[in-house]
């Protein structure tokens, strides 16, 4: 008998479909940055709660997209050969190696292992219409200018966009409803400052 919590339309047969397809909910999750400055009651939102929950979801992707890494290795339906050429085209790619330091100093409040190295900057609200807050999340990398600001959703992309080409360079299949990597999503510049903890990697 089947069981009741399995939905085969969310929950593949192979495991790195799983994952990947989680990493990819996150992902949609990181681009939804727009957020009413009121509410349908008229009350202002509460910026700060939302930079959080905001905040929450794009360490939350850098977490799960870098363990789509474990899934693979740990995914018996690979072929030896296949398997670590993913493994090793993942621990190649900058992109992949980026989400990794993210995930880890994350994780850890501090970076041991480091890659490239990346951290957070700040997180931001800004308005330029007066009727929407623009979320963004800010990162420094370890391998360019410290004073060049970047968005998480642009690391974010890039590192979708690198599961995509290592997984289909194995001709195996993506998971349902992957997101459409087709158009790199576009990061507002610093508007203005909210307060941010900044704990962390």
């Amino acid at each position: 008998m089947p069981s009741p919590w399995k939905d085969e339309d969310w929950f593949p047969e192979r495991a790195y479909q799983e994952q990947l397809a989680r990493s990819g909910r996150l992902y949609r999750r990181v681009l939804d940055r727009a957020v009413p400055i009121e509410g349908p009651d008229g009350q202002l939102t509460d910026i700060e709660e939302r930079l959080a929950w905001y905040s929450d979801d794009a360490w939350s992707f850098f977490i799960n997209a870098c363990h789509v890494r474990d899934w693979v290795k740990n995914d018996e339906t690979f072929e030896p050969a296949a398997r670590e050429r993913i493994l090793d085209a993942a621990e190649a790619s900058r992109a992949l190696r980026l989400c990794a330091d993210l995930a880890n100093g994350r994780k850890h409040l501090a970076l041991g292992r480091r890659r490239i190295g990346a951290k957070l900057s700040s997180t931001r609200a800004g308005t330029r219409d007066g009727k929407n807050w623009q979320l963004e999340l800010y990162l420094t990398l370890g391998d360019e200018d410290p004073e060049r600001l970047v968005g998480a959703v642009t690391v974010a992309f890039e590192g979708m966009r690198e599961w995509q080409r290592i997984i289909e360079s194995e001709r195996l299949p993506l998971p349902k409803g992957f997101p459409d990597l087709s158009v790199a999503p576009t990061v507002s510049g610093p508007i203005c400052d909210t307060p941010a903890k900044s704990h962390g990697n």
